[in-house]
């Protein structure tokens, strides 16, 4: 599946990373495995603590998961060696709106996401 989402400016890596940590646990989710404590409550990253790490790592090795986080965003999980979801590296395009009067809100970031997993394909 591929979108394009549009961000400010200044904030447009935060977004990205929110969309991929929110698809990341939706997937999960879908595989049936038990997430209690695994997760925090945001879709933010940055809130997820160190207990739900913790938790996270069991459950995904209890299930046979193994989640590839790659340096350049792109995500890989699979369950027991087979592929079942990816999120490859987003694109960033620097977008104009000339319709803003501000010249510091005129411009802003388009980005583009590509994403598949089973149950994508499954629901089509």
């Amino acid at each position: 599946m591929k979108e394009v989402i549009f961000a400010d400016k200044n904030n447009y890596n935060t977004i990205a990373q929110q969309l991929r940590f929110a698809w990341m646990k939706n997937i999960l989710t879908q595989t049936g495995m038990d997430l209690t404590n695994c997760f925090p409550d945001s879709d933010d990253p940055n809130d997820h603590t160190i207990e739900q790490k913790v938790n996270l790592k069991k459950a995904l090795s209890n299930n046979n998961i193994l989640i590839e986080d790659n340096i350049d965003n792109s995500l890989f999980i699979h369950i027991q060696d087979k592929l079942i979801a990816w999120w490859k590296k987003p694109n960033y395009d620097k977008r104009e709106d000339l319709s803003e009067r501000d010249r510091k809100k005129r411009f802003y970031i388009g980005i583009n996401l590509e994403y598949e997993s089973v149950f994508d394909v499954e629901s089509e």
